[in-house]
């Protein structure tokens, strides 16, 4: 299958021969919207398999062979049942698991071993809209930006996983499989990741990562008053977007992601993907940001973007109407962690102070002409 025109390899990964002290490290990466990538990470902890997260400081505290979780990263608790299960670990050390919700780059996953997990948009994005205590609308949710691409909702989640499917080597997994057949999926990744487990251990590991377990971890949490930021949508069967009143939304989902949706699997129901309706170009908009200048693979995109009108963008222009109608106290109190909140005021003013400095003669005539039609309807 060719993305963006790269094509994705179909063969089983070639795990290298390490020594002991330099484990084969594997990259677990997500979409921000709940996929149940939880699940796995769990499984891996049950089964003896070290995970880390991306964060820049460290999950574990090492006493001899055994591994401690840092007293800082309490908020794994909330989604990891066996941390609340044991209190120390003893990992394998041929293995270990980052898990991040990374874009791809070729600088830091060059060559590298990588599982994407995900699931259903109509579900996920619904899933965090409920996490976040659906102050407003599921459709206002939709139209707001994303903090790491001040890109709407939807075309962050498409752009992601365009993106991953179109780097090599990339084994991709879905929540959908997950809960047709849990046991077999966790077989499934452990023997294309090299680890041979025991059916008893694969059910063990399992039988320690269900949603039960997970929602009383939390509940064990928020009784100790850690505030998880987190309003599950408990029961959630995988199909509540068939639902009337989620048609509309469930519409718009499949008209802007169609495409990344039918490679992963997920049939479009309600808008038939039509590519020629759907041609535009991220680039000049991700341009304005530090992080994709320098680490991004969208060679495609930046090859046959020439230098001109960036306020003709369409992302361009989004983010600068969706400033426009910003309400900061809003903002301020949704549910969105504050960590979250403050990463896209910087990003914001990153991005203005990128925009105004590579404004071209043709923008700035365009302001102009505004400014002089603004002063005119004034008089």
């Amino acid at each position: 299958m060719a993305v963006l025109g790269y094509e994705v390899p179909v063969g089983v990964f070639k795990i290298p021969v390490y020594e002991d002290s330099d484990p084969v490290k594997w990259h677990l990466v997500s979409p921000t919207e709940p996929s149940a990538s939880s699940w796995l990470l769990n499984c891996f902890l049950v089964l003896g398999i070290r995970c880390e997260r991306n964060i820049g400081s460290p999950m574990w505290h090492r006493r001899g062979d055994e591994y401690i979780v840092e007293p800082g990263q309490s908020d794994l608790f909330s989604f990891l049942p066996v941390l609340s299960d044991q209190e120390t670990f003893h990992f394998r050390n041929d293995i270990l698991v980052e898990f991040s919700h990374d874009f791809p780059s070729v600088q830091k996953f060059k060559d590298a071993n990588v599982i994407l997990f995900t699931r259903d948009p109509r579900d996920s994005m619904y899933s965090q809209y409920r996490r976040l205590g659906e102050r407003d609308s599921f459709e206002e949710y939709l139209s707001s930006i994303e903090s790491r691409t001040l890109l709407p909702r939807i075309d962050y989640w498409r752009l992601f996983h365009l993106l991953w499917m179109s780097f090599p080597g990339v084994r991709v997994y879905r929540c959908e499989d997950y809960r047709a057949d849990a046991q077999q999926l966790l077989g499934r990744i452990l023997e294309q990741m090299g680890l041979h487990y025991s059916a008893e251990d694969i059910a063990r590991a399992v039988a320690s990562s269900t949603q039960e377990k997970t929602i009383s971890a939390e509940k064990n949490q928020k009784a100790k008053g850690v505030d998880t930021h987190v309003v599950r949508n408990q029961g959630n069967n995988g199909s509540k977007w068939r639902d009337e009143d989620r048609v509309r939304t469930s519409r718009k989902i499949e008209s802007i992601a169609g495409d990344a949706m039918n490679a992963l699997g997920y049939p479009t129901e309600y808008c038939a993907w039509d590519e020629g309706n759907r041609q535009t170009n991220y680039w000049p908009h991700l341009s304005l940001m530090e992080s994709f200048r320098q680490n991004m693979i969208i060679q495609s995109d930046i090859d046959s973007w020439q230098p001109g009108r960036l306020l003709d963008n369409e992302h361009v222009q989004y983010v600068l109407e969706y400033l426009k109608n910003l309400n900061f106290l809003d903002l301020y109190m949704s549910r969105e962690p504050d960590f979250v909140v403050r990463g896209l005021l910087e990003k914001i003013g990153e991005y203005l102070q990128w925009l105004m400095v590579n404004l071209s003669a043709a923008d700035k005539a365009m302001l102009t002409a505004l400014e002089s039609a603004t002063n005119a309807a004034k008089e």
